[in-house]
């Protein structure tokens, strides 16, 4: 059952309106698509909230708030932000906002398997991660040393073979016969 009320004697009222929006609302003015008594109506007391894009510094606190409102809900503990993702975090531009730093953080304490939060390369901006760069540090000496072992033996397939254990030769990728120098 629904009711209706009908106010018919107010006598006095007193209100307040807050109004947000992220649009230029003196260009829409210009523009005619917003109308300017409406406009000074509302425009009592303006506050500009800035971007996150444009407060930087805000960065390290909101994290460290949204981890600590997510933690429970997620049932996962986090006891440091490794500071490669501090460092992506706060050099990254937010074209999304507060809203979407808290979805980069809740997506990135669901993937993190331990307590240091970390990025992963789902990441929208660039993440220079150590352990990354270690890993390929370490790959590229393996290989190296491997490329060592075998130019010692400079062999390669034919005139125009492909490099089997060795050099590569210019224009050498057909060929079957395999050559090695001795030395």
């Amino acid at each position: 059952m629904i009711d209706t009320i009908t106010i018919s004697n107010i006598d006095n009222a007193c209100s307040r309106v807050i109004a947000a929006t992220n649009r230029d609302l003196d260009r829409l003015i210009e523009l005619g698509e917003f109308r300017a008594d409406l406009y000074y109506r509302l425009g009592v007391f303006p506050i500009r909230a800035p971007a996150l894009r444009e407060r930087h510094g805000d960065i390290p606190l909101l994290t460290w708030f949204f981890v600590s409102e997510l933690q429970h809900r997620l049932g996962k503990k986090f006891d440091k932000i490794s500071t490669q993702a501090m460092d992506a975090l706060t050099a990254y531009d937010w074209p999304g906002n507060v809203r979407e730093l808290k979805n980069i953080i809740e997506r990135a304490m669901i993937l993190t398997q331990g307590t240091v939060l970390e990025l992963g390369d789902w990441f929208p901006g660039p993440v220079f991660s150590t352990a990354l760069h270690l890993s390929t540090l370490n790959q590229a000496a393996r290989l190296s040393k491997k490329l060592n072992e075998h130019t010692s033996k400079k062999c390669w397939r034919g005139a125009t073979g492909r490099s089997v254990e060795g050099t590569a030769r210019p224009n050498t990728w057909d060929s079957s016969e395999l050559h090695c120098n001795r030395e």
